[in-house]
């Protein structure tokens, strides 16, 4: 029998606290490095106190402990679901599984060995390379009643490859490093150069993908970012590497070719219900108390909304488009379990979640999700309601209430009124 699985600490699986603080590093990695201009002096001042240097250092260490401590946990918790009865990684779990592998790990490895010195126990160099060969990284998710496994590979995002061109660019400003094409690209999965031999400045190449990774208007973001960044000044502004900076951001800094609006319609589907839901008449009840006096929406009772190109279709038991361009649009998912229950919030909150993504990429209309539970007379609320406010944080809300308390839906807010 497998012991239990002690999660981490609360702050650890949230991905907020990583993006934050890796915020915070960063901003602090670049104070503590500002008054050295040149990265070759810092090898000659080893030695010296460096004001505010060490406390960068040990608070990039830091994160870069928290970021191994939540991936070991939720690589744990990804394999014991293979053992039946074991929970599977909920969305907000995988979620934040590929953005600890494709943004977080790399970009704050990359900081730690910024802020190292050829003193320290681990060369700046040989942490980079171990990064490099462990690119990215691996889900394994048990899905099915027999769990089934299905691997997914998580390359590195533009962000990550981004980093890693500023680190390149001061870590080796004069001649730049270079290494085989056909090494670098066997690393992320893809076909090998042209010829064996070919040797690519690794700074320029990492700002390449980062370029090409990135989409749209994020890509003219970067692209214009990267024009004026300090950190890319080797790259902009060296005898050998301008003109090819220089191509790089006309080629990648040019506006997309405008896409067409997608087209998608919307029709009324018939209604099935869940399993273990009431009848049809007490859904029916509640969607008449939601729909009352909701002004400012154009009201699809049974949604199914469609699209051909490419093809995908959405449901929802109610959806409430905003007239108001500043608004949301709502998904809302009616729940009339026969008893209260919170073994199922995991996958309702999926579903929801998942619902409205999908929304989003066929209307690009921006959306959140509504999950209403009716419970019966007596039932409590609250376990239910804690539950699926922690699923859906960040994604849409949710309203457990009692059948004997229907009216009141009538006076809750649509979510995403105030914009």
């Amino acid at each position: 029998m497998m012991a239990r699985l002690k999660p981490p600490q609360g702050f650890l699986l949230e991905p907020n606290y990583f993006r934050l603080a890796y915020q915070l590093t960063a901003q602090r990695a670049n104070s503590a490095t500002r008054s050295s201009k040149e990265t070759s002096r810092r090898r000659e001042l080893a030695a010296l106190p460096r004001p505010g240097y060490e406390e960068a250092r040990d608070e990039a260490l830091r994160l870069s402990r928290h970021v191994a401590v939540a991936l070991r946990y939720l690589d744990a918790l990804s394999q014991r679901s293979s053992v039946m009865f074991h929970r599977r990684p909920t969305l907000k779990e995988l979620r934040l599984q590929r953005f600890l592998l494709s943004t977080v790990r790399p970009s704050v490895e990359l900081i730690v060995a910024g802020l190292l010195l050829p003193g320290d126990t681990h060369d700046p160099d040989e942490r980079v390379s171990a990064l490099m060969r462990h690119r990215g990284g691996t889900i394994v998710n048990w899905t099915g009643l027999f769990r089934f496994s299905r691997v997914e590979v998580v390359p590195w995002s533009y962000r990550a490859y981004y980093n890693l061109a500023c680190f390149e660019a001061a870590r080796h400003p004069r001649h730049g490093r270079e290494a085989s094409r056909d090494a670098l690209l066997d690393q992320t999965g893809r076909s090998p150069g042209p010829a064996p031999d070919i040797k690519v400045h690794v700074a320029l190449w990492a700002l390449q993908q980062a370029f090409r990774l990135a989409h749209d208007r994020g890509r003219s973001e970067v692209v214009r970012w990267a024009k004026d960044d300090p950190s890319l000044s080797a790259l902009r502004d060296g005898k050998r590497t301008h003109v090819e900076f220089a191509m790089l951001v006309e080629r990648y800094g040019r506006p997309a070719p405008s896409q067409p609006a997608p087209t998608y319609h919307v029709e009324r589907r018939p209604v099935n219900g869940e399993p273990g839901d009431a009848p049809p008449a007490v859904h029916r009840e509640v969607l008449r108390e939601l729909l009352a006096e909701r002004t400012g929406y154009e009201l699809h009772l049974d949604a199914l909304v469609t699209a051909q190109h490419p093809p995908q279709r959405v449901t929802a038991d109610v959806l409430l488009q905003a007239r108001d361009p500043a608004k949301r649009d709502v998904l809302v998912n009616v729940r009339v379990p026969v008893r209260a229950e919170t073994s199922t919030a995991g996958l309702t909150s999926d579903r929801a979640i998942g619902a409205t993504a999908r929304y989003e990429a066929m209307t690009a209309r921006k959306a959140l999700a509504w999950v209403v539970v009716v419970l019966p007379d007596g039932s409590d609320t609250l376990p239910l309601e804690e539950r699926l406010t922690t699923l859906l944080a960040g994604h849409g809300t949710d309203t457990v209430l009692e059948r004997s308390q229907l009216p009141a839906l009538r006076r809750i807010p649509t979510p995403g009124a105030t914009g």
